[in-house]
């Protein structure tokens, strides 16, 4: 493998990276600063680390391992050695960026926490993700993405109405908390360019999996509306769900503005719908929801696939199709936009991954086809540490007061609906002064459901508050040079018009960088800017279905499931803003300024890359957050008298502690009876390869008790991790939540905050549409 800097000439060239976590998140993050440019080396024990016994293997290697570790120099390193814990050190005092995922306590436990580290290296970036975060009676639990899914309230959004809430059977949380991680690293490079002071970034797998869910939880928070279970359905637009067609397959339609609705009346051939007091307004069709399926579901049953795409093609409606991996890796847009790579591991063999979703004008990322053995680094690291030349870093002064990264730099958010306004929210909680440009009529947003006291929505609430307005009309002339005047002092313009559309308008890259060089342009696509559906209008729902997430609920023969959570709203926002920062810190090092391209469809797909490497030449069909995860019945957690609970072995969890821990909850006999549940006794609950087949006897006897009763059980072994279902809207008061101040209020409105921990205080609140006092 290439040691030293990276080959990529990309925005973070000549950064250093030390990652010493573990399992994903951590990890993950370092890929993606890799990705960028950085030079990310990895840091093990010598044994190897949990996420190697994950299955599927491909050649007796995890997949997910390799995946989630790619772009990285490898060691392996006894930090219970003296002289190996002084070699990380040594790289510790030559990094830029350290990234950690360990509980509270434990970096320090072992000499490497922030404080040791930093005396060493002023100038370095500490990135921690702990699972609970930093306060609050659950910060010293461990956790996996299961546990955070169950927790969080994002498995009580996940199901058929009336039926039970389900956990998605993919590890998702993990590399959407990883993008968080990433970003985060970002803040705190720009904050020790611009201001000399660098500082312990901290997060957590919680906080992040609440912030995932902003706009959820504002329903509860800002509309005092119930939030649950809809099936494929939305709770803010309709008809936004999937229909059975007369060949038997769904169609995911996803209308979320009013020209949508228009259009899909138009292709039902019943125009009369649109007058109709019942569905005129989109408030009302979300009130009328099961009134309106009824009549759509009886007309989409009567033709079939062709006929809907023709019709709705035409008409501009937002639709697309589940698809499975061998679909998805063929499709042709996927393939334009190159969205899949492939990474070579000498020891195991081509590997597909999701390629990285930022495009850059001037400076690239890529994605190194070169992997590292695990280990193999690890002389040279001891050696030579990072070698070749520092980063040149400028005036440090950490006793300063530390100052919000982005203050002073002034955004234009140009964009409406979900994503876009997610990113500027994002990029306002990091100190920019945002300024919101909406048309006329409003960002479409208003309108979706449900309601707060204002008249808008809780969405547009929640992803605009931090914002000012700026009123324009850019299909006028004025009003496009309004906001090019507007745009010619700016650090960063973002907008979600399309492919094409800013050129028409004559606000296109090349137009506004004459004016201004330094300007960070970010364009927003929902399929990318290639293809045959580059200019089509996507949605939440059709992007889940196209990157295979309706599979992995419920069950293949019946109705889809969506997740209920607005995941490619908020993590196409967390992807995007990667792509931003990193085009700022360019931008902070040379001047230049460049356009930066992002897509819905690229950034889901890059957060599947642990589903296609697993899926790539798997030595056993295992796995079942993977392999089986789109046959296997739904992950409900384990059933107790009242509400499930969510199970797990830790990596240490002792043979004896196992059958200990069955003998007190009285099935150790019954268990007993299989000879290959004793052998593989570890793998017979939680995420093992024999958790579902097993789940049964286990929920035979977790049903004797309630979720407390059972959680008094199990919480007497600390190497067995379990955690309940929570509700959303309920978790907004629990003790693990306010004690990470996640959501902040004013005038007696509750807002989910940024899921950062930082040395700089958050922007001080203020509503959407108001400015700041």
């Amino acid at each position: 493998m290439q040691k030293g800097k990276n080959a990529a000439p990309g925005p973070l060239t000549g950064v250093r990276v030390l990652n010493i976590g573990t399992s994903i998140v951590g990890p993950w993050a370092a890929s993606l600063l890799a990705h960028l440019g950085a030079d990310a080396v990895k840091v093990e024990r010598p044994d190897g680390e949990y996420i190697r016994l994950l299955h599927p293997m491909q050649k007796g290697i995890s997949t997910c391992y390799t995946a989630s570790n790619n772009h990285q120099r490898s060691s392996e390193l006894d930090l219970k050695q003296p002289a190996q814990l002084d070699a990380v050190k040594r790289l510790g005092a030559e990094a830029d960026v350290l990234i950690e995922n360990f509980r509270p306590g434990v970096t320090d436990r072992i000499g490497l926490g922030f404080e040791t580290l930093s005396e060493m290296n002023p100038g370095l970036v500490y990135v921690s993700s702990s699972s609970w975060g930093d306060a609050g009676p659950m910060r010293d639990r461990a956790a996996l993405d299961p546990h955070v899914q169950a927790f969080s309230g994002f498995g009580s959004l996940n199901g058929s109405p009336g039926g039970y809430p389900e956990m998605l059977r993919f590890v998702h949380m993990d590399p959407a908390g990883a993008a968080v991680v990433t970003g985060l690293s970002l803040l705190g490079l720009l904050q020790r360019e611009r201001f000399g002071t660098a500082g312990h970034m901290q997060t957590s797998h919680f906080t992040m999996g609440v912030a995932m869910q902003m706009n959820r939880a504002a329903e509860s928070l800002l509309a005092g509306a119930s939030v649950g279970l809809l099936g494929s359905a939305s709770s803010s637009s309709a008809p936004n769900q999937c229909f059975k067609m007369l060949d038997k397959e769904y169609i995911a339609v996803g209308c979320e503005t009013q020209e949508q609705w228009l259009g899909f009346c138009r292709a039902l051939k019943r125009e009369d719908l649109a007058s109709d007091p019942r569905f005129e307004s989109n408030i009302n069709r979300v009130e009328h929801r099961d009134e309106l399926e009824e009549i759509a579901s009886a007309i989409i049953q009567s033709k079939p696939k062709r006929w809907w795409v023709v019709q709705f093609e035409r008409e501009g409606v937002p639709h697309g199709f589940s698809l499975d991996f061998e679909q998805i890796r063929h499709h042709q847009q996927i393939v334009e936009n190159e969205m899949l790579t492939t990474i070579n591991p000498p020891h195991q063999g081509e590997i597909i991954v999701g390629a990285v979703p930022w495009q850059f004008s001037k400076t690239r990322a890529s994605i190194k086809s070169e992997v590292a053995v695990p280990g193999e680094d690890t002389e040279d690291l001891i050696q030579n540490g990072f070698g070749g030349d520092p980063i040149v870093q400028g005036d440090l002064d950490n006793d300063t007061e530390p100052r919000a990264p982005l203050e002073g730099i002034k955004v234009i958010d140009a964009t409406e609906g979900f994503s876009g306004p997610y990113l500027g929210l994002l990029l306002a909680e990091a100190g920019a002064d945002v300024i919101k440009i909406e048309p006329p009529q409003g960002d479409w947003s208003r309108q979706l459901a449900p309601r707060t006291p204002s008249g808008n929505s809780a969405l547009y609430e929640a992803f605009n508050r931090n914002k000012k307005n700026r009123v324009m009309d850019l299909e006028s002339r004025k009003g496009q040079d309004e906001l090019r005047a507007l745009i010619g002092d700016a650090a960063v313009f973002i907008e979600n018009w399309g492919p094409g559309v800013a050129e028409k308008r004559g606000l296109g890259y090349d137009t506004l960088v004459a004016d201004n060089p330094g300007l960070v342009y970010h364009a927003l696509s929902s399929f990318g800017e290639k293809g045959p559906l580059r200019d089509r209008p996507g949605s939440e729902l059709v992007i889940q279905a196209m990157t295979g997430y309706l599979r992995l609920l419920g069950a293949l023969d019946q109705p889809p499931l969506r997740v209920g959570s607005d995941i490619v709203a908020t993590c196409t926002g967390s992807v995007a803003l990667i792509g931003v920062l990193a085009a700022l810190y360019h931008r902070e090092k040379t001047g230049e300024g460049q356009r930066v391209a992002t897509s819905a469809l690229g950034a889901m797909m890059f957060l599947r890359t642990n589903q296609w490497a697993a899926l790539t030449d798997p030595d056993d069909w295992l796995g079942d957050s993977y392999c089986t995860n789109e046959t296997d019945s739904p992950h409900s957690g384990y059933q107790t008298k009242d509400r499930p609970v969510y199970i797990t072995p830790a990596p240490h969890l002792s043979e004896g502690d196992f059958f200990s821990m069955l003998d007190e909850l009285g099935m150790r006999d019954e268990f007993c009876e299989d000879a290959e549940r004793v052998e593989n006794w570890w793998f017979t609950f939680g995420l093992g390869y024999l958790g579902g087949q097993v789940k049964p006897l286990w929920e035979k006897y977790t049903m004797r008790y309630t979720s407390e009763e059972l959680l008094a059980i199990l919480e007497k072994y600390s190497n067995v991790w379990s955690v309940e279902f929570a509700d959303l809207g309920a978790l907004m008061d629990h003790p693990q939540l306010v004690a990470n101040d996640m959501v902040h209020r004013i005038e007696g409105k509750g807002y989910v905050r940024a899921p950062w921990n930082v040395p700089w205080p958050l922007p001080k609140l203020f509503e959407a549409g108001s400015v700041p006092g």
